[in-house]
């Protein structure tokens, strides 16, 4: 598996912002929590077009149990201070 580092994530990112700025629509998925960070301050210009999804997996034992989706915007994260 490759790994971008932080000068890479940050030029995809811009690459990303410009694709938005130019219309395209763009979904965006990271296991990181710093990522998600960066990327909700990259796009927070975007305010309510931007969507965030937060999922929460519960694990017991080695299984897979109930899986919680959460819709926030981007003002709501920045506001809770996530």
């Amino acid at each position: 598996m490759l790994d971008l580092d932080d000068v890479h994530i940050m030029n995809m990112v811009d690459m990303l912002r410009e694709l938005t700025l130019n219309g395209a629509q763009v979904f965006i998925t990271t296991a990181s929590n710093e990522i998600a960070r960066y990327l909700e301050r990259k796009f927070a210009f975007m305010q309510d077009e931007m969507v965030y999804y937060k999922l929460k997996r519960e694990v017991n034992g080695g299984t897979v149990g109930k899986t919680t989706i959460t819709p926030r915007t981007i003002p709501y994260l920045i506001a809770a201070g996530e």
